[in-house]
């Protein structure tokens, strides 16, 4: 992903359940003023993972003033734990209260006015609440285009046919927590949705899931390169 030249702000944003829900903030460095923003949604392992940090300076770095909620308030997925736990410790995140807290930061970023023109992205679970907020035409978010990394349990049906904003999947065919059948339905209820002005669905074969932002190997990492160059490039063209 290169060496993105951007500065960090740590945030300390206040919902509305009265608890503080921690963020930062990234922008160019030299700062340049610019119109554009994104919000950036979390994988599992959350706002503090140092790859999910990275793609935070590059979006900077590219010119797109980049805000990351902690969507798990300080209790994220810690990797090397037990998978038996994982569907108990996710209950422990409402969907409510992570909504509510990637709204927050979109609060944020109008309070400071940052940006006039909204992207979302979002990898794995975020991309998953991603989808879900392009779905949602009265969302309180309004993106003004969206970028999904391998989005994870999501309703591909509604998300196809309510999607309103120009959307690009990226994900690989050997990603077992996409399956193949979510990745067809996206695309075939999107084609009957004439309310996008321009979607993409790209699945690169071999690739396995977070190979963008997780690389494992060298073909990943090249391959992250391809998909992180859509990206940037879709957002430029949409925001």
């Amino acid at each position: 992903m290169g060496t993105p030249s951007a500065v960090v702000e740590e945030l300390q944003l206040h919902a509305s359940d009265g608890a503080t829900v921690a963020a930062f903030l990234v922008r160019s460095q030299p700062h340049r003023p610019s119109r554009t923003a994104v919000v950036l949604m979390t994988d599992i392992l959350g706002y503090e993972n140092h790859e999910t940090r990275a793609v935070a300076m590059l979006l900077a770095a590219h010119g797109f003033t980049t805000i990351v909620p902690d969507l798990f308030r300080g209790n994220p997925w810690v990797q090397g734990r037990d998978k038996s736990e994982y569907e108990s410790w996710r209950r422990t995140h409402d969907p409510a209260t992570v909504r509510g807290d990637i709204l927050l930061a979109r609060q944020a970023l109008t309070e400071r006015s940052l940006g006039t023109s909204l992207g979302l992205v979002g990898f794995c679970f975020g991309g998953g609440r991603l989808m879900e907020e392009v779905a949602l035409n009265t969302s309180g978010l309004n993106p003004d285009a969206a970028v999904a990394f391998y989005p994870t349990r999501f309703d591909p049906e509604d998300v196809g046919r309510n999607a309103h904003c120009p959307l690009l999947v990226q994900t690989g065919d050997r990603d077992d927590l996409v399956p193949v059948y979510v990745v067809n339905t996206l695309r075939e209820t999107l084609q009957a949705n004439a309310s996008v002005k321009e979607w993409n669905v790209e699945v690169y074969e071999g690739f396995g899931h977070a190979f963008a932002h997780h690389p494992s190997s060298e073909a990943d990492k090249a391959q992250s390169e391809v998909a992180f160059a859509r990206a940037l490039a879709w957002l430029k063209r949409h925001l």
